[in-house]
């Protein structure tokens, strides 16, 4: 689990990266802040710890600014529209 917040910024999200249901793509985001964008709508910062072929998991930033907490996530890839990595 990170010992910080996320970055204070939004990521245009034009910035991102399509997902495409594809792992090796995201995979290159371990262990470093990523923002995700999902299909339903849902936007937020994580920090990922895991890949597999068919989902992503790690911690979800729960909050605003330092008053929010990390909690463990996890989403399938297909559920993601776009991400950005920091």
């Amino acid at each position: 689990m990170p010992t910080t917040p996320p970055p204070s910024f939004i990521p245009a999200q034009a910035a991102g990266f399509q997902a495409a249901s594809n792992p090796f793509g995201i995979s290159r985001c371990l262990f470093r802040f990523v923002y995700i964008w999902q299909t339903n709508g849902l936007a937020y910062w994580s920090y990922l710890t895991g890949v597999t072929r068919n989902s992503v998991f790690g911690y979800r930033w729960i909050g605003t600014g330092p008053f929010g907490y990390w909690l463990f996530f996890a989403v399938n890839l297909r559920q993601i529209n776009f991400y950005f990595c920091t």
